[in-house]
């Protein structure tokens, strides 16, 4: 693309750097990418690009200890999305709402989160989209845990869970499943079985192991330090270690 200048395909594929860096807990290296998308996107009048890059831009500042930040960008990039941008416009809506979501149950706004995150699902379960109909099950556990309603927790983080492993998607799998692991020890300590914590050191495992079956094929061992140190990620081995002393 750079061999020919075709601008389109470089912002393209450098904000498609930005979301794997993403996925890999490397969200440093993700901004870089993805500031110099919206930027070229910006300059060529392109808002394919652009959009696509500001959506994860708000992501990045999210996990960067950003959320107010995080909030306001992906708030007027919703305004600039619902204006149009025919077929781009309800999976731009749906993406940046799932993100919103996010947002807001770190700014401790569950009541807020939830609209959006009904919104979000309302459209993925209309265009068929299985990664945000898994994504919003499972922001909507994340609240119903935090509510102390492990039950509830654990059929949305299992919905979650089943259409990842369906999709093939490593990413939401390993979070379901420790999200799941953490909702049966809730249900577990609430005196709700002691079986449910068998089954939660079971989901653990499958977090852990699809963690390192994404961790093997990485090209670049610096790259897969950097995942590995993702706290997220650590947390995952920090669950699995506790249950298997329990």
């Amino acid at each position: 693309a750079r061999d020919r200048d075709n601008k389109f395909i470089i912002g393209r594929l450098t904000n498609t750097l930005g979301w794997l860096y993403q996925e890999l807990g490397d969200f440093t290296r993700a901004i870089e990418h993805d500031r110099e998308a919206a930027d070229l996107g910006r300059r060529i009048k392109n808002d394919n690009v652009e959009v696509s890059s500001l959506i994860n831009l708000g992501f990045d500042h999210l996990h960067l200890g950003e959320p107010g930040k995080a909030l306001t960008l992906l708030e007027e990039t919703l305004r600039r999305a619902e204006k149009g941008f025919g077929s781009h416009r309800w999976r731009w809506a749906m993406h940046i709402r799932a993100y919103l979501a996010e947002t807001l149950i770190t700014l401790g706004r569950p009541g807020d989160a939830l609209g959006q995150i009904g919104q979000a699902l309302d459209a993925a379960q209309a265009t068929g989209s299985s990664k945000y109909i898994g994504r919003c099950h499972l922001l909507r556990g994340e609240i119903a845990l935090g509510a102390g309603q492990a039950g509830e927790a654990e059929g949305d983080f299992a919905e979650a869970l089943r259409i990842a492993r369906r999709i093939g998607y490593p990413t939401l799998t390993w979070q379901a499943a420790h999200a799941r692991a953490r909702a049966l020890v809730a249900a577990g300590a609430r005196g709700q079985g002691a079986d449910r914590i068998e089954q939660a050191y079971e989901m653990a495992r499958l977090a852990t192991d699809t963690i390192q079956s994404v961790a093997d094929r990485l090209p670049y061992p610096a790259l897969t330090s950097v995942f590995l140190a993702w706290g997220r990620v650590r947390e995952v081995q920090e669950t699995l270690d506790r249950l298997r002393r329990a």
